[in-house]
Formats: structure tokens, sequence, C-alpha cells
């Protein structure tokens, strides 16, 4: 009798998976989703939300997106940082051998150029480092943890919050804010 109970909890299991998969694959396919979701330290790197070949093509994606905005600014707007100035380049190794082997940060260091993709690629090593040894209880504000570790993740926390919260001027907001076909402030 147990065991007949338990097959039929297994393939409960396993169709409640696929009915869901096919309803959020469409919505986990969007690539600003994707890095949200990243971004959200209650599900960044869980493979119940996406197989973690997924993360790691939304990373690379990610670093590549924060590298070509920050290379499209002007000198002028790109203020130096006291901390990139003692870092050097990562090796070519993928980030995720990185953390797989638990080198530290000084192995990465090993010369004396330094680039944002760098220091970006530091950060979400100890983000996903972090995120194995205490990751935020899913009923928590993701912002808040942001506010919390922003000095540890200046470059994540500053894309955080522009992935995971609405401006206040947009229109999405004010669909947000709406009640009914009312809405509190007409422009």
């Amino acid at each position: 009798f147990l065991s007949q109970t338990f097959g039929e909890a297994q393939r409960f299991g396993r169709c409640l998976l696929e009915n869901t998969s096919k309803y959020f694959n469409a919505w986990l396919g969007d690539e600003f989703l994707q890095t949200a979701a990243f971004l959200d330290p209650r599900f960044a790197y869980l493979e119940t939300i996406q197989p973690m070949k997924s993360w790691t093509n939304t990373m690379e994606r990610f670093i590549a997106v924060q590298s070509s905005i920050l290379a499209a600014k002007s000198p002028k707007d790109q203020v130096p940082r006291v901390e990139d100035w003692s870092h050097s380049s990562t090796s070519s190794s993928s980030v995720w051998e990185i953390l797989r082997e638990g080198r530290e940060d000084s192995d990465v260091r090993a010369t004396n150029t330094w680039s944002h993709s760098d220091g970006l690629r530091i950060e979400l090593q100890h983000y996903g480092r972090l995120l194995l040894t205490s990751r935020p209880a899913f009923a928590t504000d993701p912002l808040h943890w942001w506010r919390a570790y922003m000095n540890e993740f200046p470059q994540l926390a500053s894309a955080a919050f522009e992935y995971l919260s609405t401006p206040a001027t947009s229109v999405d907001c004010e669909r947000l804010f709406r009640y009914g076909s009312e809405t509190f402030c007409t422009l």
C-alpha cells in the first residue's frame, strides 16, 4: 500500500512539474525575466527554476550587457573606484569552474590589468558562494537583501535595483496603482 501511494505521489509530482513547466517556459524564455530571476537571491541558481546551463547562459549574457553599457558611457561618466585599482584580470576559466574549485579571489588576481567584467565576475562568484550557504527565505523582499549587501556587491546591487523594481515615472507604475479604470493622478 505504501509503495503504491509513493508511486502515485511521484506521478503527481511529475505531472505537476510538466504542467508548470509548460506554463512558465514562455516567461522563462524572456531575457529580462531571466536576468531578474538571476538577480533575485531567493531564486538565483535554483535548478527547480531553470537548469544550471540556463543560469550560466543568463550570467554570461548579463556580464556582456553590463560591459557593453559601461563601454557605451563616455570616459567622463565613469568614476574609477579605489577597489578597482587593486584588482587584476581573471584567467579564461569559467566562473563556474572557479566556484566549483573553491579558488580564492587572490588566485584570480594574477596580472595587472583589470576590466569591468572581471570585477563583475568576482562579484558573481561571491554571490553564488553566498547563496549556497545563506539563501534568503522566499517570503523576504529581495530589495531589502540587496540593500544589506550593497557594499559587498556594488555592481550587482545597482543592476538588481534596475531589474527588480518599477520606476515611479513609468507606465507600468501607473498601471500598478490604478484602481479599476480610474487613475490616481492624471497627466
